[in-house]
């Protein structure tokens, strides 16, 4: 009864607020927030899909461009940072006198001689066969015992604790 009463009154009904100036630029600012965080889920979605290993920040080169273009949509003046940079790297290079004292100085010429390596230590050829003769008698042996894998060489459990660890009588009735 006091609902259908209220009811009638309009208490219920929602009136429509129209939205004034204030309201409209929260709402804006808003929707610019969300589109900005979509697209930086979006651009670092992409970077990780990249099948290539993750650098660190320091590690990546970057150009004077995108610092720029980072510094302007942060709202800063980027023309200092600009000059700071080409000082810098003016500053890094090389004086062109350096650059004309290494091109005008010569490396060691490289030995023409190229020495067998099979042949060091050894006189002739027929002392090389000689060797190798002696070396494969000597590897007979180790091999005849190399037959044995790593799984072999395994120190085994004497009393498999799995068999013994019951206290039934010996013999065959260990394993139950």
């Amino acid at each position: 009864r006091e609902e259908e009463r209220l009811e009638a009154e309009g208490y219920y009904k929602s009136e429509d607020e129209e939205m004034d100036s204030e309201d409209e630029a929260l709402e804006a600012t808003a929707n610019a927030i969300t589109e900005h965080t979509r697209l930086t889920r979006i651009e670092a979605r992409l970077k990780t899909t990249k099948n290539r290993p993750t650098l660190p920040k320091t590690a990546i080169k970057r150009t004077v461009g995108e610092m720029s273009n980072h510094l302007e949509r942060l709202g800063l003046e980027s023309s200092n940072a600009r000059a700071r940079s080409r000082i810098s790297k003016r500053a890094r290079s090389e004086s062109r006198g350096e650059i004309i004292a290494r091109l005008s100085s010569t490396a060691r010429p490289e030995t023409s001689v190229v020495r067998d390596r099979t042949m060091s230590g050894v006189r002739n050829v027929k002392q090389k066969l000689e060797s190798e003769k002696v070396r494969k008698l000597a590897q007979r042996t180790p091999n005849l015992f190399a037959k044995r894998g790593e799984s072999d060489r395994a120190v085994q459990t004497k009393m498999p604790k799995h068999l013994f660890s019951n206290k039934r009588g010996n013999g065959k009735t260990d394993w139950r």
